[in-house]
């Protein structure tokens, strides 16, 4: 065997950010754990709570409109070359130019949504009776404080990232969360979806309040602006096509959310319920790696190391792909103890089936979203936003036609098959693009990867299955959590098993892992762990 020589790339420190990040995905995965298991105990599925998940859509336009949800991919670049460079107060004033901007694009938007709340409200969720439709306008206008709130902090959570520092946006979605759960107990049923939304701007607040306070201890907290900063007018250029992708992408998840509404009362939230648990993998993993390398991405390409940035392509998107596949294929085979577990006793049985079964469709396309995350930061460490939104695009027009296509003759199950179906396309033109584009990364390693994490946990999901399935009826009918520990030890034996394939292929991807693994094991195994060490 040869050793094959990397172009030298500090790891330690995008796994230690990788490590933050994913320790406060997982608290805020937990936080999100309760606070749908608190919505689902207050509210059920019966359709009172479908105003409420119907009315994030407005705000969420909006912030998608002001670029806050992809201001990071932008200013964090800018902002670590300039810190690079030795470029301080530039990057100061540069910050506060983006404040300002945001602030006034902020004052106009707000303005449009309190006059036109209600217009807006039946354009996007027509589907829903007219006494709902009023109540998703009142609740918009108080999320929108939450979209205000958390597109300031963004800002904030940009320049610390720019710094390599994560804490606080490891800390966002727990407070969020945190907000939301105390409005729904303090209000209850009687307040509706008053509650949790004056919950959820409440803990957006505190999430500001949080960052602003690190930003202005920080080296780098805003000066004065400079408007006439070629870096600004890059910046808006840059953001422009992103903007158009994200509003895009929130008219389609309006427009969704519209079709899952006409099916039928309780649809709207059976909806939601499954797709935020589908977020739950993707923030742990995908979401902490692409924050984490966007920094490190942006400041070796500006010293012009593309052998550090393939290095790094390389070792994200295969470390993506063979964490999501095992997730995707267990997460598919126990998904009604999953919802189970997770929403309790709170909603019928038929109602936990429904959304277990668009939950094990939706993960047909969790590898998928994991590359997109990962590579669509890729391109914006390389201060291109183009190529990935013209993916998105496509990606978009897919999942917008099929789900309309389908609906009249599968109903939910027809907007939740096109999702994966549409996020495919999208993640093979992105790696396609990104293979053409200064060949940052290798077609061959790619598909391979792809190939043996597919393969590899379709047979360990198929081991955990042979295992569990004749103990998995007989422990449901017992309760949930009967029927969760034999799903866990179902779990527990599908990923030993893939990672002992994973193991005798040699396969590298898992290198970081089994590196930490083997600081706990037997001296007597690490040769065996650590048997990949030194291959092509």
């Amino acid at each position: 065997m040869t050793r094959r020589t990397v172009a030298p790339v500090v790891r330690s420190s995008t796994a230690r950010n990788s490590s933050v990040l994913a320790a406060g995905a997982l608290a805020s995965r937990i936080a999100g754990w309760a606070r749908i298991t608190v919505l689902i105990a207050v509210f059920g599925a019966s359709g009172t709570l479908d105003p409420f998940l119907a009315a994030f859509r407005i705000p969420d336009i909006v912030f998608a409109l002001v670029a806050a949800g992809s201001i990071a991919t932008v200013l964090v670049p800018q902002l670590s070359s300039l810190l690079e460079q030795g470029e301080q107060r530039r990057a100061q004033r540069l910050l506060g130019s983006v404040f300002v901007s945001m602030l006034l694009l902020l004052a106009l938007f707000s303005v449009v949504v309190v006059f036109g709340a209600n217009a807006l409200s039946g354009l996007l969720v027509g589907g829903l009776p007219t006494a709902q439709q009023r109540e998703v306008a009142d609740l918009s206008v108080i999320l929108l404080v939450a979209t205000i709130a958390l597109a300031l902090s963004a800002i904030c959570t940009s320049a610390a990232a720019a710094r390599s520092r994560f804490g606080v946006t490891a800390i966002t979605g727990l407070v969020y969360s945190v907000g939301t759960i105390a409005g729904a107990l303090i209000g209850g049923r009687e307040a509706g979806g008053y509650g949790p939304a004056i919950g959820t701007a409440a803990g957006a607040i505190a999430v500001l309040f949080i960052a602003a306070t690190v930003l202005v201890r920080s080296n780098l907290r805003p000066a004065r602006p400079n408007f006439r900063d070629p870096l600004l007018r890059e910046a808006l250029r840059s953001l422009l096509p992103r903007v158009g992708s994200v509003v895009l992408v929130q008219l389609l998840l309006a427009y969704l959310i519209a079709l899952a509404g006409s099916t039928g009362p309780g649809a709207i939230t059976i909806w939601s319920y499954a797709f935020t648990l589908l977020q739950v993998p993707l923030a742990l993993v995908t979401s902490s790696i692409g924050i984490a390398i966007l920094p490190k991405v942006a400041a070796q390409a500006a010293r012009g190391n593309l052998a550090a940035v393939r290095t790094l392509a390389t070792s994200s998107i295969g470390a993506v792909i063979w964490m999501m596949a095992p997730i995707a294929t267990l997460g598919a085979l126990f998904s009604y103890d999953a919802v189970r577990l997770v929403v309790g006793g709170n909603i019928d049985d038929l109602a936990a089936v429904a959304t277990a079964d668009l939950l094990r469709l939706l993960l047909i396309g969790l590898v998928a979203h994991g590359v997109i995350s990962v590579v669509v930061r890729l391109f914006y460490g390389l201060r291109d936003t183009v190529r990935p939104t013209l993916a998105e695009i496509g990606g978009n027009l897919v999942i917008f036609t099929l789900a309309t296509l389908w609906l009249p003759f599968a109903g939910v199950t027809g907007i939740a098959v096109s999702l994966p179906l549409g996020t495919w396309i999208e993640a093979a033109v992105l790696l396609t693009l990104l293979i053409a584009h200064k060949q940052v990364l290798n077609a061959a390693t790619v598909v391979g990867t792809t190939l043996f994490a597919l393969l590899a946990a379709l047979l360990s999901a198929g081991l955990a299955a042979a295992i569990t399935l004749p103990l998995l009826e007989g422990a449901r009918l017992s309760g949930v959590l009967p029927g969760a520990a034999v799903a866990a030890l179902g779990t527990t034996v599908g990923l030993a098993a893939y990672i002992a394939l994973t193991i005798l292929a040699r396969r590298r991807e898992a290198l970081p892992l089994l590196r930490r693994i083997a600081l706990l094991a037997p001296k007597g195994i690490r040769p065996f762990l650590l048997r990949a060490e030194g291959t092509v």
